[in-house]
């Protein structure tokens, strides 16, 4: 899931984008609107707070093992895809922008 971060290299502020988005990568695709939904939502809705900071570093730990498996073990991805396709819906992500823009209050409870 991608983090945006500016950093200044000889006086030019630059922004740096991280694409990391296992799982959903190996499911839907490098650019696919499902995965950068995704990474919108762990961008806006996760990374902001301490515990979203630390179950994305659990994710980034696990994750890549897992993505690499469901790659090589195909017939598996489509259940993945399902319930990552419910995870999307119940998060009212907006398949209309291929930047993955959620609605302001989705994903947030309480």
């Amino acid at each position: 899931m991608a983090r945006e971060s500016n950093t200044a290299v000889t006086g030019v502020e630059q922004r740096v984008t991280d694409k990391r988005c296992f799982i959903a990568t190996a499911v839907y695709g490098t650019d696919a609107w499902q995965t950068n939904a995704l990474r919108r939502w762990r961008d806006t809705v996760l990374l902001p707070s301490a515990s979203g900071r630390l179950l994305t570093r659990i994710y980034y730990r696990l994750s890549p093992c897992l993505a690499g498996w469901l790659v090589a073990h195909p017939m598996f991805s489509r259940p993945v895809r399902h319930l990552l396709d419910a995870w999307i819906r119940h998060l009212r992500l907006d398949p209309s922008d291929p930047a993955g823009r959620i609605d302001p209050g989705a994903g947030r409870h309480g």
